[in-house]
């Protein structure tokens, strides 16, 4: 029946599972599709032919030996499943935890401090509140190590105001 477009719905209607809003829009393509009504009738008789015969009946035994045999084919296989998936878990634990440990670094040594001689430019600074005699004394290389000293000084006292540092 692949002339209708409305094939999937026939099975529907003929179980009682359509919807009740959709019915009736149904019933009406029914009455105008001759290849939905001729499926439809089709369907009734196979139903009617299924339902007028017996039905085979198994005998307990055998339904209970099929029973246990799906419930244990059934665990097994779940139960290596979960195994596996354990096993699997526990090694990317365990080599997780080892890379963790090698990849740590090793502490420091411990180091003297080392104290170096400060610069010229360092030195003119600690001199910079000086007299100006002496700072008329000083070598031409001298005062501009403390032009030098006194620039930076006063940059970083600009920049820390500015960015609000004190």
């Amino acid at each position: 029946m692949s002339e209708c477009d409305r094939q999937l719905e026939l099975g529907a209607y003929h179980d009682g599972q359509l919807p009740r809003e959709r019915r009736p829009a149904f019933e009406a393509h029914l009455a105008d599709c001759g290849a939905c009504g001729a499926e439809l009738r089709t369907l009734r008789a196979l139903s009617q032919i299924l339902s007028s015969r017996r039905r085979p009946v198994l005998p307990q035994d055998l339904r209970q030996r099929l029973y246990v045999a799906a419930r244990d084919a059934a665990v097994p296989g779940v139960i290596r499943l979960v195994k596996v998936l354990t096993a699997a878990a526990a090694a990317v634990l365990i080599v997780a935890t080892v890379r963790l440990m090698w990849m740590q670094p090793s502490p420091a040594p411990a180091r003297a401090a080392v104290v170096t001689a400060p610069d010229a430019w360092e030195q003119a600074a600690l001199v910079a509140d000086a007299s100006v005699e002496s700072q008329n004394s000083l070598a031409v290389a001298d005062r501009n190590d403390l032009r030098m000293a006194s620039w930076i000084a006063t940059d970083l006292s600009v920049n820390r105001g500015r960015n609000g540092q004190n």
